[in-house]
């Protein structure tokens, strides 16, 4: 079964960002029927070139990656 992981980053840090961003993705990820949505990871707060520099979600998506 094909699995789908989204990445994501943005400037506002803001619950609704992740959550409509990983709704849009369920949305296509439900239009095959054979796919299935696993996991997601959210860099927030992330404005400039260099900001996600020791962000929090580095390691949460090294080691999503490191589990597939």
């Amino acid at each position: 079964m094909p699995e789908v992981y989204l990445l994501s980053v943005a400037a506002e840090d803001e619950d609704y960002v992740d959550k409509n961003a990983a709704g849009g993705v369920q949305g296509w990820v439900d239009c095959f029927e054979k796919a299935e949505f696993k996991g997601k990871v959210f860099a927030g707060g992330v404005n400039e070139q260099g900001e996600i520099e020791g962000h929090k979600a580095l390691d949460e998506a090294y080691s999503m990656g490191n589990a597939i």
